[in-house]
């Protein structure tokens, strides 16, 4: 488990330099940029208190819809292909990041209140 954490960030910008180094320079750094921060999140959020197995892997489908659009975008995979899995990928990580993060804060809200 801690190992996936130190290694999403490395393995997300190797993925992405893959995907895009045959693309103007430009469109690679940028590439590399954003796949940086979204795996930055993706990594915490696995870390995080926060449902390991809603939260953390809805963070890292959204890692992967991302890394599908680059996909597209390179040419490694068809568009028509990459259009059928970015949207359905990015709305269940989505959906996985809200519901671990607004199930865990309901249930502490609960907790934390007192009745009479």
């Amino acid at each position: 488990q801690r190992l996936l954490v130190w290694a999403t960030v490395p393995l997300a910008l190797v993925i992405a330099w893959g995907l895009t180094h045959a693309a103007e320079m430009g469109q690679m750094i940028a590439a590399m940029a954003y796949t940086g921060g979204v795996a930055v999140m993706a990594a915490t959020a696995w870390a995080s208190r926060f449902p390991r197995y809603r939260t953390g892997i809805g963070a890292m489908i959204f890692l992967a819809s991302d890394l599908f659009i680059f996909a597209g975008e390179g040419g490694t995979l068809s568009r028509s292909v990459t259009m059928w899995l970015v949207w359905p990928l990015y709305f269940a990580g989505q959906a996985l990041i809200a519901w671990g993060v607004v199930s865990t804060l309901s249930r502490e809200s609960d907790a934390g209140r007192v009745t009479a």
